[in-house]
């Protein structure tokens, strides 16, 4: 509401005529210098803010002097309303041979004053009224107040005016809560729009009372894994790391790795083999049923050397030449039979399992 109503006021004092740039609302704010020095500052829409321009032509701005108030009103309507008062310093330099200092200001004055039903229905308020509590056309006396800084008075060429006027608001309290409206400056600042660049024009004490005031104290926390044999501390406002674990591998090899990452170790792969006996003047063994230990997947076949040709017979499928590879899962059965039976011998598989 505050900008509204600053808005209007300056297109209001435009009519008059003898201002080349009207501003909004301005601020008086320390500057770096050797000397105490202050001047009014215009905020930007980044959220920084620049002086304001008076070394040429002719100029006008509106500064909040005191803070917002607020009282309720009795007796309007079933439901309180709120009167706001917003207290402004109209500030004007403009050109001699262009406007009578005194002339300028009465006029401007004179549409400030009184009851605004203009503004009112912009602010969608039940009434606004305007009082204009005093007029100032001393020119060095409204410099040295606005402008703490080591420069001359404007030479005679141009003068300053300064109106102070308060702009009374009467709206309905849910108004003043549901719509767009601000109740207080500082609710008018782009907080979340623009946090950062709000944030910024703290001092860092304030931004410190602000972290106390909102956060508190915040206690140290801890990280736990889900069955408790792992727990670390971590103090407020600290990033601590997770330490590594150690990941042992299927072949012994221990590895340090980062925590909370999926660990798949690799298969160990073991060496298996089955031997068939021979006795003299048999050609062929008993049949072997697959288990536990001698399942696996076999690639390679051996033999005495004097036992001549040797095949096998996989699940009763009939003797035949080894296949390689050969699979033998639990059930499974095998059995060895050779073209020489002069003497004892044997036949041997090799593979590995997982």
């Amino acid at each position: 509401m505050t900008e509204t109503i600053v808005e209007y006021l300056r297109d209001l004092a435009e009519t008059i005529g003898g201002v080349e740039t009207s501003h909004c609302l301005a601020e008086r704010r320390s500057i770096s210098s050797d000397e105490p020095t202050e001047m009014p500052y215009l905020y930007t829409e980044g959220g920084g803010y620049v002086p304001v321009e008076v070394d040429s032509g002719s100029v006008s701005y509106f500064r909040l002097v005191n803070p917002i108030s607020f009282d309720e009103v009795e007796g309007r309507t079933p439901v309180k309303a709120l009167k706001g008062s917003y207290p402004f310093t109209f500030v004007a330099m403009v050109r001699r041979d262009d406007n009578n200092p005194l002339t300028y200001s009465q006029d401007v004055a004179n549409l400030f004053e009184g009851r605004n039903k203009d503004l009112a229905s912009i602010l969608k308020a039940s009434s606004v009224h305007i009082t204009v509590s005093s007029i100032e056309t001393d020119t060095p006396k409204i410099w040295k107040q606005e402008f703490q800084v080591p420069a001359t008075t404007p030479n005679y060429t141009r003068s300053m005016v300064m109106i102070e006027l308060t702009v009374e608001v009467v709206a309905n309290r849910d108004c003043w809560v549901n719509c767009a409206d601000y109740p207080d400056i500082l609710q008018g600042f782009p907080w979340c729009a623009k946090p950062a660049a709000t944030l910024a024009r703290l001092t860092d004490s304030q931004l410190d009372c602000l972290r106390d005031e909102l956060c508190g104290v915040i206690p140290d926390g801890s990280a736990t894994n889900s069955n408790g044999s792992f727990t670390i501390n971590v103090p407020s406002g600290v990033d601590v790391p997770l330490p590594n674990i150690t990941k042992t591998d299927s072949d012994g090899v221990a590895t340090s790795i980062p925590s909370m990452e999926n660990v798949t170790c690799t298969p160990q792969v073991k060496d298996l083999f089955i031997k068939f006996g021979f006795l003299i003047s048999t050609d062929e063994t008993g049949t072997l049923t697959i288990d536990a230990d001698n399942a696996g997947t076999f690639t390679s076949t051996s033999d005495d050397g004097s036992s001549g040709t040797i095949t096998y017979n996989v699940n009763g499928a009939g003797f035949a030449a080894f296949s390689n590879p050969t699979a033998l899962a639990i059930g499974n059965t095998i059995a060895a039979k050779r073209t020489t039976d002069s003497a004892a011998g044997f036949a041997k598989i090799t593979g590995t399992y997982v």
